[in-house]
Order: structure tokens, then sequence, then C-alpha cells
């Protein structure tokens, strides 16, 4: 299952995508540039 996750590079958001790739989801993260 496809799924969009914002805020993929904070403390929640990286803990979700972590999550969600080892039940296998596709996963889509809008994440911060380095410089930001």
């Amino acid at each position: 299952m496809p799924v969009l996750v914002t805020g993929a590079t904070g403390l929640v958001g990286r803990a979700l995508v972590a999550q969600l790739l080892a039940e296998g989801a596709q996963v889509r993260a809008y994440v911060r540039r380095d410089d930001a």
C-alpha cells in the first residue's frame, strides 16, 4: 500500500517510515534539505 509521510526527518516521522518499510509498505517521504 502506498503511503505519503510528511515530516519524515523528525522523531516520529523517522520511526514511522522505518516501521512502514519493515511492514512492506511503499513509502514516499517529504524531507528537509540539509541546509534548511
